[in-house]
C-alpha cells in the first residue's frame, strides 16, 4: 500500500487552503497529528509550510493547538520556532484562547516557553477569561505564574468584578482577593456595586467586606458580562 505521505509528496500542498484561509498546518495542529506537522514542515520533499503562517482571522498553528489543547503537537511547533504571543485578528493570544477553553496542561506550557502573562485584548487578559469562566485552576496557574488582578484597560471590568457578577464562582473569588485584587476598583458606572451584589448569592461573602470593600458605594449595576 503507498502511504498517505508518498501520495502527498506528489501534490503540492502549498496552495491548499480551507475556512478562512488556514492551511494544512492549521488542520494537522487542530487535530493533534504531529507527525503530519513535521511532514508539512520538515520533510524534504514536503511543502514547507512554515510554523507561524497566519490565516484570514490571524490565527496560527500554535493558537489553533493550545485551543484545542493537543499537548504533543503545541510542544513539537514551539521546539520549532512557534509563537508562544502571536495574537488573532482580535488581539487574543494562545493563552487566552488555552485559558478560554480550560486547557491547563497547554497554558503552562507556553508560560514555562516564556508566553506573556498580562496580555489585553479588548480589555480582557487571561486572568479575565478565567474569572469569567470561574475556573479556579486556570486562574491560580496565572496567577502563580505573576498575572496582575488588577490589570484592566479602558475602565473596563476587572477580574475580580467578573468572578462576582459573571462566574459567581467562591472559589475565584478568593483567589484573586488573596493574590490582591482591588475590591473598589470601579468603572466611571460605578460598578464596584458588583462586590456587594456577591452577597445576595454566598453566605460567606462577608470576605470581601473583611478585605475592604466599601458597602455604602452607590455604583450602577449593569448586566453586560460578556466574556
Amino acid at each position: 500500500l503507498v502511504s498517505w505521505a508518498e501520495v502527498a509528496k506528489k501534490v503540492d500542498l502549498r496552495g491548499i487552503w480551507y475556512k478562512d484561509s488556514k492551511n494544512l498546518l492549521h488542520a494537522a495542529s487542530a487535530k493533534g497529528h504531529v507527525d503530519i506537522c513535521w511532514f508539512l514542515m520538515e520533510e524534504e520533499e514536503g511543502p514547507g509550510l512554515h510554523v507561524n503562517s497566519r490565516s484570514a482571522t490571524g490565527d496560527t498553528p500554535v493558537l489553533v493547538a493550545a485551543s484545542e489543547g493537543h499537548l504533543p503537537v503545541l510542544r513539537y511547533l514551539l521546539a520549532r520556532g512557534g509563537d508562544t504571543g502571536m495574537p488573532d485578528v482580535l488581539g487574543l493570544t494562545p493563552l487566552h484562547h488555552a485559558v478560554h477553553n480550560d486547557h491547563c496542561d497547554a497554558m503552562r506550557l507556553l508560560l514555562s516557553k516564556g508566553a506573556p502573562v498580562d496580555p489585553i485584548a479588548d480589555g480582557r487578559t487571561p486572568l479575565f477569561f478565567a474569572a469569567s469562566k470561574g475556573r479556579p485552576q486556570a486562574l491560580g496557574i496565572l496567577l502563580d505564574h505573576g498575572a496582575d488582578p488588577n490589570r484592566i484597560k479602558d475602565n473596563s471590568f476587572s477580574p475580580l468584578m467578573m468572578a462576582c457578577g459573571g462566574s459567581r464562582s467562591l472559589e475565584c473569588i478568593k483567589l484573586l482577593l488573596q493574590a490582591g485584587a482591588d475590591v473598589n476598583l470601579r468603572t466611571p458606572d460605578g460598578n464596584t456595586a458588583l462586590i456587594d451584589l456577591i452577597a445576595a448569592y454566598f453566605s460567606d461573602g462577608a470576605e470581601l467586606k473583611e478585605a475592604g470593600a466599601e458597602a455604602n458605594y452607590p455604583g450602577k449595576l449593569r448586566a453586560d458580562y460578556n466574556s
